[in-house]
């Protein structure tokens, strides 16, 4: 089978052939040992060795040739090619191990750097005088500070997860968790105000801030956040809170008593006028009685008002007009009144003069512009100009002053008190009197008395 193998993979007819002739060679010898016959033996042993020689002869043909040597330009040149082949090998190794050194020390710095980031941040939430907490990216709380801890008097154990909302105020809890939620959900900081339990049982007000946190990458990694105790601020805001509704309370009382003494002020005076008989001196007292109604009613006004210290000006000059119209008896259908004012707020201070200015410049419209019930027009009107200068104007198309009319030197006690009002205000006053009378004032107004809105 071997002989075969040898034929058939390596065609190797003469070795196989070298190899029988020694096989039977041996064979033969070995039979010869059997018999006697010494001429046989010696016959075959001299056969057999011709056979060996010629066999041998065709063996030495299957023996591999020396090859040649090569020309010494051709094996430099071979020796030169492989030692460049094995120079960029070992060029391309070390220029690998360049990049793979490179890469583990950036990964060791790196590695270096968020540990020492991690020790830095436990460093400063360990003693830092406010509690502080951490939640995973399934809004699970997993981190709590020794603060926390000491002010809760729980376990570290007893707070991770959602174990912490059991020290939270039974009506607050809902709502807290709640907030938490939609925060994160969103992925917005958060800020709320709920009640925690002490360590020794007392519920505290707690300001819980909470901000989303992410990796290096941008990618979400769950929230951090801080809360501080202000039961203190909260228990010095109620009490501010309580101050100021007591002093609400007591100033709106002051404004109704101021409202009502002028009230009553007005009503003596109707009742004495009832006894005067001279038409100048009622005349006194119904213009006594018009003024003293008209800053009555700019403390109504402050009484009834959300802010106690200004008053919506512009309702408060319809309101005045309506009640001057109305003690006048004035038939609307007569006198036609236009009232063009921007709402704005005006403090008590500035409310005051310019609501009796008012008051004595439509009053001597309503008593000389319109004689023997001639019809006509009054306006009104309240322009703010700059942010902080107001602009009144009081116009009538009656009869007009009269050419030779002199405000400074004016016996009218009315416009007398103008002048002076607009004085107080630090404004400035002009009076044109063609197709009837225009009165213009024009005043500032400190920007903190001063709110005003488009009608």
């Amino acid at each position: 089978m071997l002989f075969l193998h040898l034929v058939r993979v390596f065609s190797a007819v003469e070795l196989c052939m070298f190899a029988i002739a020694f096989s039977g060679f041996y064979l033969i010898e070995v039979w010869t040992l059997w018999h006697s016959d010494f001429w046989l033996s010696s016959f075959i042993k001299i056969l057999m060795a011709m056979v060996s020689v010629v066999i041998a002869v065709q063996f030495v043909a299957l023996l591999p040739k020396p090859q040649t040597s090569s020309v010494p330009s051709q094996l430099e040149k071979a020796r030169e090619e492989l030692e460049a082949r094995f120079q960029q090998q070992i060029g391309d190794l070390i220029e690998f191990n360049k990049s793979l050194q490179a890469e583990i020390t950036e990964y060791k710095q790196r590695e270096a750097f968020l540990q020492e980031s991690e020790a830095r941040f436990r460093l400063i939430a360990y003693t830092a005088p406010v509690m502080i907490w951490v939640s995973d990216i399934e809004r699970l709380c997993n981190y709590f500070n020794k603060v926390w801890l000491e002010f809760t008097g729980r376990t570290i154990q007893q707070e991770i997860g959602y174990g912490w909302l059991e020290s939270i105020h039974p009506e607050d809890k809902e709502r807290c968790f709640l907030t938490r939620t939609t925060a994160f959900d969103a992925r917005q900081s958060f800020k709320m105000e709920y009640r925690l339990r002490r360590k020794d049982g007392e519920y505290r007000w707690i300001l819980d801030t909470g901000m989303p946190h992410y990796t290096e990458n941008n990618t979400f990694a769950g929230y951090i956040g801080s809360c501080v105790d202000i039961t203190e601020h909260k228990q010095a805001e109620e009490q501010i809170q309580a101050s100021l509704l007591e002093k609400e309370v007591l100033l709106k009382e002051i404004y109704h008593r101021v409202k009502n003494n002028l009230q009553v002020i007005s009503s003596l005076l109707n009742l004495q006028s009832e006894y005067i008989k001279d038409k100048d001196d009622l005349e006194i007292f119904q213009q006594s009685q018009m003024r003293i109604e008209s800053m009555a009613l700019i403390h109504q006004k402050l009484y009834q008002s959300q802010d106690l210290a200004r008053i919506d000006f512009g309702e408060y000059i319809r309101d005045l007009v309506a009640s001057l119209f109305s003690s006048y008896e004035v038939n609307t259908n007569v006198i036609s009144l236009t009232v063009n004012v921007e709402r704005v707020l005006l403090s008590l201070d500035a409310a005051i003069p310019c609501g009796l200015i008012i008051t004595e410049l439509v009053s001597n419209s309503l008593k000389y512009a319109f004689p023997k019930s001639k019809t006509g027009e009054i306006s009104i009107e309240l322009q703010v100009e700059n942010n902080n200068v107001l602009n009144l104007k009081v116009r009538d198309n009656g009869i007009g002053l009269p050419k030779k009319f002199d405000l400074k030197n004016t016996t009218s006690l009315g416009l007398q008190l103008v002048d002076a009002l607009t004085n107080q205000l630090s404004g400035n006053i002009k009076i044109k009197s063609a197709d009837g009378v225009e009165v213009e004032i024009v005043f500032p107004v400190l920007e903190k008395n001063l709110t005003w809105r488009k009608k």
